[in-house]
């Protein structure tokens, strides 16, 4: 591998996608969490700017991804209250001009790999759904617009953003650095959940199940960041490094996985616990370190007796109160009303649907502020919303992406597609990728990773590779 030299810069753009930095924006999205509401947003605003810090100094776009998640990550708290931030709008004008100077004077050559073609489709399939039948009020609607936007144009140009930055040399491995950030993500939830359930825990007025639930109202945001971290503490967990740091990750990974359930969001408990299971036959899987498995093996157990014998019973009535009549799910709430809606538009309008951004499902469930009117189940989305072009395009996308996840898989390859599989899985009964900020964000950089990795270990000519991830057994 040719050397790259070193220049005075380099030493501090080195810095900001270390470990040790990264742990930097992790902190201040803590302290978001755990001075309370009066230090959220100035947390957020600082996290902000240490983004545009990073904008102006480095010419590596990737470095930002970590403060940009440290800003989301307390931004779930406003779930459902997005007009609170709009008075601080001001204060990331230095973050605006902080993106113009970079993408000004750090200029890259503008590449893409085989996943723009899938992003591609589906953009088109989301333009093209509801043609014909949106009514202008939906169309020219706030929430409308931004989605429209950025599910279409704003995350394929970050996707062309994300990998013409790859396919520049990097002094540090990218694959490992994403890793990191999911880590650290997975941190600042774990350490969010727990500190309300502590104060669930702790209270003297002993408040229910339901008040719980009430204060961890960002539960459906911050659980599907935890299942898309959960693949990170496992990977390090596997990773030749001393065995110290490998059982201190594994006991991170089943941190995470205790405040996935401590969500008491029922996606979580269902697909948390399957992601759960994968991430431990991803750890578990092979030969070597057999006693480091083990031992870890022995700390799960004694964790699972341990929660169960002191927190047994207040975590069973958090989940019984997610259920209706002991039941996970009932045939009146929303979303099993909306799956058999979604056959209904699908009928109705069968080739491009009814249109992401469409209103008429609001005699089911109203739009929480800033949203729009999901399905909140991943297929009945594309089917009621895009029709037959949808689910083309959708099979297309997944095609690609499938065969990229499956491609010549190492330890970190693998763990990123776990990663993905996690939001995928959350996704059947959850937006997912169709909130673009941050979780198609997230998959987008996800496959840009994957592309890289497929272009750089890939001996196939341009015109094989195509034929490869386009058609099984090629």
């Amino acid at each position: 591998m040719q050397k790259i030299k070193s220049r005075p810069i380099d030493a501090i753009r080195d810095f900001f996608v270390s470990p040790a930095f990264m742990f930097l924006p992790t902190a201040l999205a803590m302290a978001g969490i755990l001075l309370g509401e009066q230090m959220r947003m100035p947390c957020m605003i600082a996290n902000a700017w240490l983004l545009a810090l990073i904008l102006f100094l480095s010419d590596d776009f990737l470095a930002i991804f970590m403060p940009f998640m440290g800003v989301m990550v307390d931004g779930t708290q406003y779930f459902g209250k997005w007009t609170d931030i709009l008075d601080y709008l001001p204060w990331a004008i230095p973050v605006v001009i902080a993106f113009l100077f970079h993408f000004i004077v750090y200029r890259k050559p503008v590449r893409h790999g085989i996943s723009a073609r899938g992003n591609f489709a589906i953009a088109i399939a989301i333009l093209l759904g509801g043609f014909g039948v949106l009514s202008f009020s939906d169309l020219i609607s706030a929430e409308g617009i931004y989605h429209y936007i950025m599910c279409t144009a704003g995350l394929f140009l970050l996707y062309i953003i994300f990998y013409s930055n790859l396919r520049t040399k990097k002094r540090y491995d990218v694959y490992e650095h994403f890793l990191w950030c999911l880590f650290y993500i997975g941190l600042a939830c774990s350490v969010m959940v727990l500190f309300y359930f502590m104060d669930y825990l702790l209270s003297t007025d002993k408040f229910r199940a339901h008040e719980y639930m009430d204060i961890l109202y960002a539960r459906n945001s911050v659980a599907p960041l935890l299942t898309m971290a959960l693949p990170a503490p496992f990977y390090f967990a596997k990773k030749k490094t001393g065995a110290f740091s490998r059982v201190f990750a594994f006991l991170m990974g089943l941190m995470f996985y205790l405040s996935l359930m401590l969500t008491c969001a029922r996606t979580a408990l269902i697909f948390g616990s399957v992601m759960f299971l994968v991430c431990l036959g991803y750890f578990g899987y092979g030969k070597k370190g057999v006693v480091l498995k083990l031992v870890c093996l022995a700390f799960l157990a004694i964790a699972a007796v341990f929660a169960a014998r002191h927190f047994g019973d207040e975590i069973w009535k958090m989940i019984k109160g997610r259920m209706d009549d002991g039941q996970l799910i009932s045939t009146e709430e929303a979303r099993y009303k909306l799956f058999f809606r979604s056959l209904e538009d699908f009928m109705r309008l069968p080739l491009l649907g009814i249109g992401l951004v469409s209103t008429v499902n609001d005699d089911i469930c109203g739009a929480t502020e800033g949203t729009l009117l999901w399905y909140h189940l991943y297929f009945p989305q594309i089917w009621g919303s895009m029709g037959l072009t949808g689910m083309a395009a959708c099979v297309y996308q997944g095609t690609i992406r499938l065969r990229l996840c499956l491609y010549r898989p190492v330890l970190k390859t693998v763990a990123i597609a776990l990663s993905f599989l996690g939001l995928f899985l959350y996704s059947q009964t959850d937006p997912g990728e169709f909130i673009p900020i941050p979780f198609g964000i997230m998959a987008i950089l996800m496959f840009a990773l994957l592309d890289r990795y497929y272009e750089d270990h890939s001996i196939l000519s341009d015109d094989e590779k195509r034929n490869w991830l386009l058609f099984p057994g090629t």
